[in-house]
C-alpha cells in the first residue's frame, strides 16, 4: 500500500494551473492504485474517480479517457506514472495537448503527473488549454515507487 502519496504530492514544486486542488482523496487514491498496476507492468495511466478506479491504461490512452468518461463524468482524476523498471528509451510516459483534449471529452478536472519522468510536449500550450478548461495539474515526486 502506498502511504506517502499526499505528503509526495503536496512537495511537489507547485501546481501548473491555475485550478486549485478542492480534495487530495482522488489523488491519494489514484497514486495507491497506479503504483499497484505500475508494478505488475499493466500499464502507466489510470482515471479514477471519488473512491473508485474508473478506467485502467491497456494499449491506447484515449480509449482509457473515453471509457472512464461514459463510467463517470466529472470530477474524474488522471493519474500518470513510469513503471518501475521503466527503460526510458522506448517507453517514456507522454502528456501533452491531446491529454487535456481528451480529459476534457471525459469530464476529468485533475491531471496527476509524475514530474521527474513525464514527457510534456507543447507545455505551454497544454497549460493554457488546462486553464481555460479548469483543468488541474499537479507534478508529484516519489524518489521509489516500489
Amino acid at each position: 500500500m502506498f502511504s506517502s502519496s499526499r505528503s509526495a504530492a503536496k512537495r511537489s514544486p507547485s501546481l501548473l494551473t491555475r485550478r486549485q486542488i478542492v480534495s487530495w482523496k482522488n489523488i491519494d487514491y489514484g497514486l495507491e492504485i497506479v503504483h499497484g498496476i505500475a508494478r505488475l507492468d499493466l500499464g502507466q495511466t489510470i482515471v479514477v474517480a471519488p473512491k473508485a478506479c474508473v478506467a485502467i491504461e491497456a494499449m491506447e490512452v484515449r480509449r482509457t479517457f473515453r471509457r472512464a468518461g461514459t463510467l463517470a463524468k466529472g470530477r474524474l482524476t488522471v493519474v500518470k506514472i513510469a513503471k518501475p523498471d521503466q527503460d526510458m528509451r522506448f517507453d517514456v510516459p507522454v502528456v501533452g495537448v491531446p491529454t487535456i483534449q481528451s480529459m476534457i471529452e471525459a469530464g476529468a478536472t485533475c491531471l496527476c503527473l509524475s514530474a521527474s519522468n513525464t514527457l510534456r510536449f507543447d507545455r505551454e500550450q497544454m497549460i493554457k488549454l488546462a486553464d481555460k478548461q479548469k483543468i488541474a495539474i499537479v507534478p508529484f515526486r516519489i524518489k521509489d515507487h516500489r
